[in-house]
């Protein structure tokens, strides 16, 4: 097969012979994938060795095992593979060469995109695998197979030395690397997409601070962007937030170094299907990301241990971006909104302080009470702004407060909405797909913990107990939603504010999911390498699909 120095790719140089950075090749880079997958119907390189992978479930098995040679059921039982054993292969011989033959894999979950996410890295190296059996009987089982492989590829290799020792075996793994031919029956343009956007955001998250800054986020928005026909990009920057009424995203930001200054970045995009139609009548979706590049606390300083990840903290940026990513790619029939607040949480003499007011965008005042809990602060002021939009659909990506780690850990993202039926849907979606999240309530009688005496609200809970600090972060940034006369526009009767979750605090509040997540794989699995980490991303991208897609 042909092989590609994916140093390269992360190392190109633009036409005026100047490194391409970090976040603009976080974008280009995220199809690196596609150099281990080969075309089903296109001509294979010289010298190409195909080998079959059987992918059975286990209802499959026993009828497929009971149809073999009876030396090839020796090799298998002598090898522990009698019967079937989910998530286990074997390598089937040539009873006359010895050469491999065939792999046979025992599928377990093909609702997962991970469940081959093993064989990149497992399976003989040099090979070009196909793939078929019963476990891919379906489109969707034969596109998550896809997906599954080309997330098994995944590495972040732009900081690591090719110099000395490490090269040559860097030259080796390259031209010995395994490569599969896409599935019979693959949707090829869904999977890319979608492991493209994860690709990305990975990169994304686990680029350091240093070359991922407010500028850099906004770089790699402008680079997406340029892929897809139609996608602008603006953004508002440093002095030019305070003059326009960004206050909390300004105040947040303004500490940091220059260079670095804070900004809101706004990305937007529309189908070519919907440029005819009345803007009442388009079907608008606003996605919303903290972009905190890096997070220091500020002057509530967090320690060593608590600082050591904070380049992730920049996270839900990396998300929306990947969402539109797939949105675009799909050519979904919306009219696309993306807001970025971007900023370093830095130490400085005019950092903003424990006790300071910050005036958002719409007027409302915030008393700021931990300066470590400034992603909520910046969010507020993006939601303000993406509500002028008017959306039927609003959902903010945040990597916001550590409670919602503490209460559901590192791989199950808090989720938040003020609407039922639409919290219903995107939990079932969620469960189909595995990508998972866990709804969490918006308790009405927590609000009171945000009042202030000086100020409309505080931006931390004011009884000092710390508890329920990710339904208090959600419900602060609740209070800036707008409320309106939208009978009907979500779909669903208004929910009054008294009925058992999916509180509004009016019928008329917008449609919004809050998706509190941890972005980042603190152990390596398959498909999972220890790093960060796309969540709840296809999740949302499906809910958009079924919602607006049609």
């Amino acid at each position: 097969m042909n092989t590609v120095n994916l140093k390269e790719l992360f190392y190109m140089e633009r036409a005026d012979g100047k490194d391409i950075d970090a976040s603009t090749a976080s974008v280009a880079a995220a199809t690196r994938f596609l150099t281990r997958m080969l075309k089903k119907d296109g001509p294979l390189p010289p010298g190409t060795v195909v080998v079959p992978v059987i992918c059975l479930t286990k209802a499959d098995f026993s009828q497929w095992y009971e149809e073999q040679q009876p030396a090839v059921k020796k090799w298998m039982e002598v090898n522990g593979m009698g019967a079937y054993k989910a998530g286990k292969q074997i390598v089937i011989p040539d009873l006359d060469s010895g050469a491999v033959e065939k792999i046979i894999v025992c599928i377990e979950d093909v609702n997962s995109v991970f469940f081959l996410s093993n064989l990149p890295s497992s399976l003989p190296s040099g090979y070009t695998y196909t793939l078929s059996g019963g476990a891919l009987a379906t489109p969707q089982a034969a596109t998550n197979a896809a997906i599954s492989w080309a997330l098994g590829t995944y590495e972040f290799t732009r900081y690591k030395s090719e110099n000395g020792k490490g090269e040559g075996e860097n030259a080796a793994k390259s031209t010995q690397q395994s490569a599969l031919v896409w599935p019979e029956g693959c949707d090829v343009a869904l999977a890319s997409d979608t492991a493209a956007a994860i690709f990305m955001v990975r990169d994304m998250i686990n680029t350091p601070a240093e070359e991922m800054s407010p500028e850099h986020i906004q770089r790699a928005a402008e680079a997406l962007a340029s892929i897809y026909p139609g996608a602008t990009v603006d953004a508002i920057v440093g002095e030019k937030l305070r003059a326009q009424g960004y206050g909390q995203i300004y105040g947040v930001g303004k500490a940091a170094a220059v260079g670095r200054e804070p900004r809101l970045i706004v990305l937007k995009w529309k189908s070519a299907s919907v440029s005819g139609v009345a803007e009442s009548d388009r079907k608008k979706v606003c996605l919303v990301g903290k972009g905190v590049s890096f997070d220091t606390g500020g002057l509530d300083i967090k320690g060593a241990s608590g600082m050591l990840l904070m380049k992730k903290d920049m996270g839900g940026a990396a998300h929306v971006l990947g969402v539109a990513r797939m949105i675009m790619g799909q050519n979904l029939p919306v009219d696309l909104s993306v807001y970025i607040p971007a900023v370093e949480n830095s130490i400085a003499g005019n950092a903003y302080r424990p006790g300071d007011v910050l005036v958002a965008k719409n007027g409302m005042t915030t008393e700021n009470q931990n300066t470590d809990a400034e992603g909520r602060l910046i969010l507020a002021d993006a939601i303000v702004q993406a509500e002028t939009e008017s959306p039927q659909l609003l959902v903010d990506f945040a990597t916001l407060t550590g409670a919602a780690r503490t209460a559901l850990g590192p791989d199950l993202p808090a989720m938040f909405c003020n609407d039922d039926a639409l919290a219903e849907q995107f939990v079932k979606i969620s469960h189909e797909l595995r990508d998972p999240v866990w709804r969490m309530p918006l308790w009405p009688n927590y609000r009171q913990l945000l009042k202030s005496d000086v100020a409309d609200l505080k931006n931390v809970s004011g009884d000092g107990s710390g508890h329920a600090g990710a339904v208090v972060a959600a419900l602060y940034l609740q209070h800036f939603l707008e409320t309106r006369a939208r009978a009907g526009a979500s779909g669903v009767t208004p929910i009054d504010s008294s009925i058992e979750y999916g509180w509004r605090r009016s019928p008329g509040e917008t449609p919004w999911m809050h998706i509190d997540l941890g972005a980042w794989n603190s152990a390596s699995k398959p498909g999972k390498p220890k790093g960060g980490e796309a969540q709840a991303l296809r999740g949302v991208f499906e809910l958009i699909k079924q919602k607006f897609g049609a």
